[in-house]
């Protein structure tokens, strides 16, 4: 485990910090984003955690998240939770982030330091133990937020996930694309699946899919099919 990673280059008012951690002792680094106008308002702030993936650091998503925490006035910050250390598995990193790093950085910068201020999120591995510590803290985290979660078997080893077949894979990566389309166009990307959805044969399909920008002569392309649009679509109007 390579304990502090700063990263080459840092998202606006994002900055690479770190803190001691008794558990470990040792430095463990982390990124920070606070809001505009944090140092002169002299308020507090919500405080959102967000865990990477498996083989990550507490750099690999800042720039991948910044379209959620950018000029929100949320404080987020994102710690190295990697268990990854070759063999070693029975490594305090649960204890450290609950224990040891949300109470440093309560103390360490202005936020609203109640159930209501904080949240919880991650992606694949971060997302399964976001998940599994919002449960398992239920007094502490008001919500959470799973982005691919999955439950790994350096912590869930019976749950089933790992080694599934590449479909699921194949199938999960399509609609993540989907997903980060829509967060790039917004409601305007909704008319295009629609069309796309309903143009039966009036279409071709090479047609059909330049409506939402993609490929339906590349091979990979297939490996999910339109399948995922339909549950994604339906997805979507739920919320509207």
């Amino acid at each position: 485990m390579n304990f502090i990673n700063p990263p080459e280059k840092s998202p606006q008012n994002v900055t690479h910090k770190t803190f001691y951690s008794q558990l470990f002792n040792h430095e463990i680094g982390y990124n920070i984003y606070l809001p505009p106008g944090y140092e002169d308002s002299g308020e507090k702030y919500p405080v959102a955690y967000h865990l990477h993936g498996w083989t990550g650091n507490e750099s690999s998503e800042i720039w991948t998240m910044e379209k959620v925490y950018k000029d929100r006035q949320v404080i987020t910050v994102f710690p190295n939770n990697s268990p990854v250390i070759e063999d070693l598995e029975n490594l305090p990193v649960e204890d450290m982030i609950i224990n040891e790093f949300i109470p440093y950085i309560e103390t360490h910068y202005r936020t609203v330091a109640t159930w209501e201020g904080r949240s919880i999120s991650g992606f694949s591995m971060g997302g399964g133990m976001a998940f599994c510590w919002a449960v398992k803290y239920p007094d502490l985290f008001s919500s959470v937020t799973a982005y691919a979660g999955t439950y790994h078997h350096y912590y869930h080893k019976g749950s089933q996930t790992v080694g599934q077949p590449p479909e699921k894979a194949a199938e999960l990566y399509k609609s993540m694309i989907s997903e980060e389309r829509y967060l790039e166009e917004g409601k305007a990307f909704v008319p295009k699946l629609k069309k796309a959805l309903s143009a039966g044969s009036s279409l071709s399909p090479l047609e059909i899919g330049q409506t939402v920008s993609l490929n339906p002569q590349a091979p990979d392309f297939w490996n999910g099919g339109l399948k995922v649009f339909e549950d994604f679509i339906k997805d979507l109007e739920k919320i509207m």
